[in-house]
Parts: C-alpha cells; structure tokens; sequence
C-alpha cells in the first residue's frame, strides 16, 4: 500500500504541470558613469605689483593693474566660477595686515590700513566695469565656463590704502572657485 500511495504521489507530481520553467535568453544593459570634478586652474601662481605709493584719499587712489590671466575650468563638467580676495598679512614684524575693503560693492573704500582689491573680466581696461573683491564672500566671475578646456581672463587691479603701519610686504590670496550651474 504504501509504495501504491509512493507511485501516485509520484505521478501526480510529474504529470500535474509542475515542471520547471524554460530560462529566457540573458540581455544586458551598459551603465556609464563620470565622475562630477570641479577644478580650475590659474596660468600664474604669483603676481607682484611691485613698490607702490600710498593712495592721498579714497578719491585720488594709487592704484596698479595687472597683466591679462587666466583660469580654466579642468573640471569635468560646465561650471560657473567665482572669486574672493583676502586681507593682507604683513610678512615684516612692526607693520600691520591690511582689511580688504569692498564696500561699495562696486568700487570698495581705501583708508588707514585697508586696501581694495578689484577685478575686471575679459579685455577691457575699463575699470569703471570693476567690482571690488570681499574677503568674506566670493563673487561671480563667469558662467557656463567649458568643462576641460573652457577659460576665463580677468585682470586684477590693487588700490593702495591712505597710510599704512608700516611699510614691510603685504600678501593676500585670490581664490577662484568652480561651481556646478
């Protein structure tokens, strides 16, 4: 009986349709990926202005641009691009930093121990079209900048301030930045 019972519960299962599925023929799909890098890079890494005299009064500036530069954007996608001065250190004991003025925003204010750092893009001498950098917070420089290749040239122009403490070197930094649109 029990190999009655074995033989029909065989059967049943052979003939009831549980009969394992055909597999379909594989297919694929091709995943791409690029990784987001933001970059730039600047053709100078120093700029000098060199010895200059102090400015009388905000209105009468002693002033010294610089030579055309430029920054590319070596990211890998179009970015926009933004710059920010600092103060300056003195590098000579005895002598104080300077503020980095850029109020207005436009034209900023030199005074005792604070200088103004501006910026123009493209060709034009036209410093009427200048913007004054902050030390605080960066400021459009370009947009949709070319991922790879794409470059930007600025110049900058140093304002003396009115008196200073102090007469050693003063360093400061320009930072451009690249950032996704």
């Amino acid at each position: 009986m029990k190999q009655l019972v074995l033989v029909t519960l065989v059967s049943a299962v052979l003939f009831s349709g549980l009969a394992v599925p055909a597999l379909s023929d594989p297919d694929s799909l091709e995943v791409k990926v690029t990784p987001l890098v933001l970059s730039v890079n600047i053709d100078e890494e120093t700029l000098d202005y060199g010895a200059l005299a102090l400015s009388s009064a905000d209105d009468s500036r002693s002033s010294k641009a610089s030579q055309e530069l430029f920054v590319t954007n070596t990211g890998s996608v179009i970015a926009d691009l933004l710059i920010q001065g600092s103060n300056a250190t003195s590098t000579a004991g005895g002598s104080s930093n300077w503020a980095l003025n850029c109020s207005p925003t436009d034209v900023g204010t030199v005074g005792a121990n604070q200088y103004v750092h501006r910026f123009l893009t493209g060709a034009s001498t036209d410093w009427a079209q200048g913007k004054a950098l902050c030390p605080a917070s960066s400021q459009p420089l370009a947009s949709g900048v070319d991922a790879l290749t794409g470059q930007v040239g600025f110049k900058l122009q140093m304002n003396m301030p009115t008196s200073s403490t102090g007469f050693g070197e003063r360093i400061s930094t320009v930072i451009v930045t690249a950032v996704q649109p």
